[in-house]
């Protein structure tokens, strides 16, 4: 439970570092693969509110 609700901002943080060319040189992220990071970010923070909604029930 714990490592979905931290995986969401650390994720978030992982995608904004891969992006800055400064940081990353040739090997930053751009494109469909950028897309696709972003996307899982969003899933995974979907999945956590959902998790916390249903806490409890069941």
């Amino acid at each position: 439970m714990v490592n979905g609700v931290c995986a969401v901002p650390l994720m978030a943080a992982i995608m904004i570092v891969a992006r800055r060319k400064k940081v990353m040189g040739e090997h930053f992220v751009r494109g469909w693969l950028l897309s696709l990071g972003w996307l899982a970010t969003i899933i995974m923070g979907i999945a956590a509110v959902v998790m916390f909604m249903t806490l409890g029930q069941g």
